[in-house]
């Protein structure tokens, strides 16, 4: 195959699913467990839904970080402070700066902000 013929097939290889979780309640700083990526891993999605915030203030930023081998964690990428119930939603394509793929564990990590006295949300990471 050309170059292309191979850049078109690799575009439409189809997505899947590997991290998804119900709506869950939080209320403080928090993250997932360490989550590996298979190897064949070069485009990642990750939506979040918020479906309840209160609070004086409340908000919630949502970030993707990357462990590196001294077990220090990078953000690769985050939401901008969500502060209404709805949608967010990041995209770390091919070329970033995101995939070492193989070689490190990665992880969500949220941060509230303000008195959150309710919130729940729910995420799930897609990878092509």
């Amino acid at each position: 195959l050309t170059l292309g013929a191979q850049l078109c097939l690799r575009r439409k290889r189809p997505a899947s699913t590997l991290y998804s979780e119900a709506s869950t309640s939080r209320t403080v700083t928090g993250n997932t467990a360490d989550l590996d990526l298979p190897p064949t891993v070069s485009e990642l999605f990750v939506g979040v839904n918020l479906t309840v915030l209160s609070g004086a203030g409340a908000n919630v930023t949502v970030q993707f970080q990357q462990k590196d081998a001294n077990g220090v964690y990078h953000t690769l990428a985050a939401t901008s402070a969500i502060s209404a119930v709805g949608t967010a939603f990041l995209h770390l394509p091919a070329g970033t700066n995101v995939f070492a793929t193989g070689t490190g564990q990665y992880r969500i990590r949220w941060v509230m902000a303000g008195t959150v006295t309710t919130c729940s949300f729910q995420v799930g990471i897609t990878a092509r």
